[in-house]
């Protein structure tokens, strides 16, 4: 907690909830990222544009008094998944974040910030060349892993399915290149 509040060097925070979500789908929208389509191992179609990518996000969420903003929350997350090429992967990110009604039950959720993306490196792969996009670990936790400091953002669409837990879809728009699904569940704390 101290570790929260040093930082975002401003109110204290307290916890507001906790969820998971699970990756479902990935839709590839950029030409670029289905290089490979052909060869990846979970594709819906024959292109690879459409391809499951199975995973977890565990999150925790905090709200923020008098945030600058408007800011509701800040959420702490770490996802882990199979990615197109069926290697690990996974991120971590701290991000601010917006909820409104939508609605008389619904609310929307929406969040913008930074996360650091890893994934087992794909240099391994015939036809696949790393345009220098993402960085080489060549040491320690990232040693024969690929990574990058990328923008993180989600959109999720919240229903409540009992006094303190809400059913999630949520969508991350990693435009132009992915759209990612996940459906999950959220607890009120």
């Amino acid at each position: 907690m101290l570790l929260g509040w040093v930082a975002v060097g401003a109110a204290p925070v307290h916890a507001d909830g906790v969820g998971v979500h699970f990756l479902t789908l990935s839709i590839h929208m950029a030409s670029e990222t289905i290089g490979l389509g052909e060869e990846y191992p979970r594709k819906v179609d024959d292109s690879g544009r459409h391809v499951w990518t199975p995973g977890v996000e565990v999150f925790y969420d905090s709200v923020w008094e008098d945030a600058p903003l408007g800011i509701d929350e800040l959420r702490w997350a770490g996802g882990w998944f199979r990615d197109s090429m069926d290697q690990p992967a996974g991120y971590l990110a701290l991000v601010p974040r917006w909820v409104t009604p939508l609605g008389p039950k619904w609310r929307f959720g929406f969040h913008l910030g930074a996360m650091i993306y890893f994934r087992r490196s794909w240099d391994q792969f015939p036809g696949y060349d790393n345009d220098g996009f993402y960085e080489e670990g060549s040491s320690g936790p990232l040693d024969g892993y690929q990574y990058q400091w990328l923008p993180s953002g989600k959109l999720e669409f919240l229903y409540p399915l009992g006094e303190k837990v809400e059913g999630v879809f949520a969508l991350f728009p990693g435009i132009p290149y992915i759209l990612v699904h996940y459906v999950g569940v959220r607890w009120e704390l």
